[in-house]
């Protein structure tokens, strides 16, 4: 594993706090079905066929908190303090590049009953300069993959090729409310993907299935919550 990190964290006036960091990576190791139960690599006598980037990693991660608090040091008379005191607006913002993506020939071609056979390669998988409705079509070029040959692996890596990315925004706007000195309202609002950005999931990934390269479902859409606490 080898990666660049860098955060920050800053204290600003007027009760405006931000915290942000940010990883590059690349984790790289023998991807197997390993403990108990599990079935090893898929060829025992050349785990190096299966060295590639670890299932769930993540090249690149951007995360972004921002708390705002617009009138904290202020001094307000107590009637006044009840309308204006006390706010507080809140979002965190969530950047990643895509996961490892496998890709399987549905085909016991290797005769190991392991079910980890990958395809082989015969022409370039990657699309260039399509548009939005090609990428969910074929998020890759399937034409690139056939089974592979009986008595083999496959010659594509496990994790050889990336989901798509990641992108959400959610917000918060709170109010509390001091009503004494021990008893304290907070009325709140939050927004998970606050600007509804359609996140996609991964593409068919097996060969011998008619969806195979195609993206038909998508993350969660904008979700408004509304709540109270109430705290003595």
């Amino acid at each position: 594993y080898n990666s660049l990190q860098v955060v920050y964290n800053q204290q600003l006036q007027k009760g405006l706090m931000i915290k942000s960091a940010y990883t590059w990576s690349k984790n790289l190791g023998v991807n197997s079905g390993e403990g108990a139960g599990g079935s090893g690599p898929r060829n025992p006598n050349n785990w190096r066929a299966d060295y590639s980037p670890i299932s769930g990693s993540v090249p690149q991660v951007w995360a972004t908190s921002v708390i705002w608090q617009p009138l904290d040091g202020h001094n307000f008379s107590r009637p006044l303090k009840l309308v204006a005191g006390g706010w507080q607006i809140g979002g965190i913002s969530s950047l990643q590049s895509g996961s490892p993506l496998t890709l399987y020939s549905g085909v016991d071609n290797s005769l190991t009953g392991i079910g980890q056979d990958t395809p082989d390669i015969v022409g370039s998988y990657k699309i260039s300069n399509s548009s939005r409705a090609d990428k969910l079509a074929h998020w890759f070029n399937p034409a690139a993959f056939v089974q592979n040959a009986p008595g083999t692996f496959g010659m594509l890596r496990p994790n050889s090729l990336n989901n798509p990315g990641y992108i959400n925004f959610d917000i918060n706007l709170q109010k509390n409310f001091a009503i004494t000195e021990r008893i304290n309202l907070e009325v709140r609002s939050s927004l998970y993907n606050a600007f509804n950005h359609t996140n996609l999931n991964g593409p068919g990934n097996t060969l011998t299935s008619a969806n195979f390269g195609v993206i038909s479902s998508f993350s969660n859409p904008r979700v408004v919550e509304f709540g109270s606490r109430l705290s003595f």
